[in-house]
């Protein structure tokens, strides 16, 4: 089988981008992940639905798709509204490893986070047919928040490279 199928690899890729989101340290990108594996509670995706919700096997992997975009959307836009100073921010967060912590012993705390740190990339899938709606929603997501500058939306292919 994979004879066969490692030819296609160069032609088609072997999974589908559906959404990709870059932040600027590993335990952002860590906490980003962990949270969007559930609801806002911990519950999980498919907890959240009835029995006889889950039955429609048509629309369930769609409304599973749905509820985990709209999650990570969530997530995301906290992250940008945190690093951007709201609620206090993320005390404790380091960009470099001589830094002792935002926020310990009144480190960084006088200046603002640079945009280069604060910066949250996301990348939607254009394979997916909701993907201009969904660009939209974190482009909306972001003016209500204030932190316009400090997102930056875009479509990518198949392939996960960035469309401008």
């Amino acid at each position: 089988i994979r004879e066969v199928y490692l030819p296609n690899l160069e032609k088609e890729p072997f999974w589908l981008p559906l959404v990709a989101i870059t932040v600027s340290t590993r335990p952002l990108a860590l906490t980003l992940a962990r949270l969007s594996r559930g609801l806002a509670r911990g519950l999980a995706y498919y907890a959240s639905m009835s029995n006889d919700d889950r039955k429609c096997l048509i629309s369930y992997s769609h409304r599973m798709t749905a509820m985990r975009l709209r999650r990570m959307r969530q997530v995301a836009l906290e992250i940008c509204r945190r690093l951007a100073g709201y609620k206090g921010g993320f005390v404790g967060i380091r960009f470099a490893t001589h830094e002792r912590g935002r926020g310990i012993e009144g480190e960084g705390l006088a200046d603002a986070i640079p945009r280069d740190k604060r910066l949250v990339k996301v990348q939607i899938g254009n394979s997916y047919k909701h993907s201009e709606m969904e660009a939209e929603a974190y482009r909306d997501g972001a003016v209500e928040s204030g932190g316009t500058d400090a997102i930056d939306v875009a479509l990518m292919n198949s392939w996960g490279r960035r469309l401008d």
